[in-house]
């Protein structure tokens, strides 16, 4: 009897398994650096989007996600919703930014960075 009462509690329990659906959000944007050339002058085109450029997403856990740019120096991840910090792994400096993803939704946030031209 205690045999087949486990196994029913078993069928049971495997019966009712839940699917986990992860809900992300997502950043998208490119990344530039300025200034580009020595001197700029105004009606000077802006800056070009920056290939291979690493980001970091930092959240509040100090768990990091890394997106790279691409060839056209645009780039996209996918996070968990929260508060994440952000840091452009290039260029002399780069200010801490901070962006918040809500599940569903994309964030648009093009970055540049400090290339150290002067």
């Amino acid at each position: 009897m205690r045999t087949l009462a486990l196994g029913l509690l078993a069928a049971a329990l495997l019966g009712c398994g839940q699917q986990v659906t992860l809900v992300t959000g997502s950043v998208t944007g490119t990344v530039s650096a300025s200034p580009c050339r020595p001197v700029e002058r105004v009606g000077d085109p802006p800056c070009p989007p920056v290939p291979n450029v690493a980001i970091d997403f930092t959240d509040s856990g100090a768990h990091t996600f890394t997106a790279t740019t691409d060839s056209t120096g645009t780039y996209l991840v996918s996070l968990a919703p929260g508060a994440y910090s952000i840091r452009v792994r290039s260029g002399f400096r780069s200010q801490p930014d901070r962006v918040t993803v809500a599940a569903g939704q994309t964030v648009s946030l093009n970055l540049t960075f400090d290339s150290g031209i002067r």
